[in-house]
């Protein structure tokens, strides 16, 4: 059960998505949460209807708007005083599996910026690196988009040390690899978490990409320690390892040898030795 002031930062979220008429952040705290969007009131003691009608939002007004029209039952329960959920069910509905209990409160989680429950979930078992709620976000890119700075850092310990208990998925990586902005660019742990991916599918072309875009895969390490082909060589990634062998040769051979490189040191000494003699005479 969300504490009083963690159901008062979600009141606040919601306000502040009606300001940015942003409609599927709305949708995602009313899926989330057991608060009701058409009755709850901010300070001014506005509705989200009322503030979006007042301040133009007309994407989050006509959300609103088909919310109420298709949801009678729901709010009628919130100006009862009850939550949606409290409402009586239809006999039809499914009761929800555990599993999607588990989801609702990872994200719900996420939006308390909760890390402790993040990570007791994931220990449980449950992927936080995969699982998306109803906007389709990942619990990363939605910690990433409201700025819920202890579960990002929670996201990025837990994501790395996950490479190394089992494959990905490519929908996985994706998910990660996706900015919730084009403006805000990867930071160096999801690089980190997508090449270890890539080796454990044996994905030769991504770790190739991920090269060729600037990072270090012949260095960088993951939790455990281990580069990339490290891993590749301990969980027997053929196509990995071959290319990772490619590349490191590459970059010996491109490296300067140590004769040239003693060689440009003399060379330097005995031209600073000239400098200082004809300042001498």
């Amino acid at each position: 059960m969300a504490s009083p002031s963690d159901s008062e930062e979600l009141v606040k979220d919601l306000f502040r998505a009606v300001m940015k008429d942003d409609a599927a952040a709305l949708e995602q705290i009313r899926a989330s949460s057991a608060i009701d969007i058409l009755t709850v009131r901010n300070s001014a003691n506005q509705t989200p209807l009322q503030l979006a009608t007042e301040r133009g939002k007309k994407d989050v007004k006509a959300y609103l708007e088909g919310r109420k029209k298709g949801g009678a039952g729901a709010a009628s329960a919130g100006k009862a005083g009850l939550a949606p959920s409290a409402s009586r069910p239809s006999p039809a509905a499914a009761a929800p599996s555990p599993i999607d209990e588990q989801v609702q409160q990872l994200f719900r989680a996420v939006m308390r910026d909760d890390a402790a429950e993040v990570r007791k979930l994931a220990a449980s078992g449950l992927d936080v690196a995969v699982l998306q709620n109803k906007s389709k976000q990942t619990p990363l890119q939605l910690a990433r988009e409201r700025g819920k700075e202890a579960v990002l850092a929670c996201l990025a310990e837990l994501l790395p040390s996950l490479v190394d208990e089992a494959p990905f998925s490519s929908s996985a990586v994706l998910a990660v690899e996706s900015p919730v902005s084009a403006a805000t660019p990867a930071p160096v742990e999801d690089k980190v978490l997508v090449l270890f991916r890539a080796v454990m599918r044996d994905d030769a072309a991504a770790v190739q990409q991920i090269a060729e875009e600037g990072f270090d895969v012949l260095t960088a390490a993951n939790k455990s320690g281990q580069t990339a082909q490290q891993l590749a060589v301990e969980r027997g990634k053929e196509a990995v390892q071959k290319l990772l062998a490619r590349l490191a040769s590459a970059a010996e051979e491109a490296a300067p040898t140590k004769a040239a490189v003693d060689s440009a040191a003399a060379a330097k000494a005995a031209i600073t030795a000239a400098v200082a003699t004809a300042a001498e005479e």
